[in-house]
């Protein structure tokens, strides 16, 4: 055996890997490619399998059934992003779920106490419990909304 079979065929593990070749470099520029363009068209699948069939959603959580007590005086709910909410538990699992803005200029209404009744604060429109108009300028009755129990949680509808 010649002195050059003998450093070839035992190559010393602390010696430096050879240089890659052209042919190897553009394999692995193509491997690369491959797993980026399979990666970006996985998400993209995704991401559109996911807005063309949406999660059902249970609608806007209102909250738990036991927060509104039955024959008590209706409960306001904020709506971070666009309204109020009033909540009034009629009995065990029955609702009434009503819009909070009023109808002649969108002002939030609040519940007075002293009269049983929700006030406009903006002009004085007067509504009963169930939303129907007592007083004032508003031209029709609060907006009663469609709700629905799920488990112990009041939801609204979407």
């Amino acid at each position: 055996m010649s002195h050059t079979e003998d450093q070839t065929s035992s190559a010393r593990p602390d010696a430096p890997a050879p240089l890659p070749t052209p042919e190897n470099r553009l394999r692995r520029q193509l491997l690369k490619g491959f797993a980026g363009t399979l990666v970006v068209g996985a998400a993209a699948f995704f991401g559109w399998t996911r807005y063309l069939f949406p999660p059902r959603r249970h609608g806007l959580l209102l909250g738990p059934v036991a927060l509104f007590a039955p024959g008590g005086p209706p409960t306001l709910l904020p709506d971070p992003f666009t309204a109020q909410y009033s909540v009034q538990s009629t009995g065990p699992g029955q609702f009434i779920v009503l819009s909070a803005v009023c109808t002649h200029q969108g002002c939030s209404v609040d519940w007075d106490k002293a009269t049983g009744s929700f006030l406009c604060p903006c002009h004085q429109g007067r509504y009963d419990a169930h939303g129907r108009v007592l007083g004032g300028p508003p031209p029709r009755p609060l907006p009663a909304l469609a709700h629905h129990v799920q488990g112990d949680m009041l939801y609204l509808n979407s």
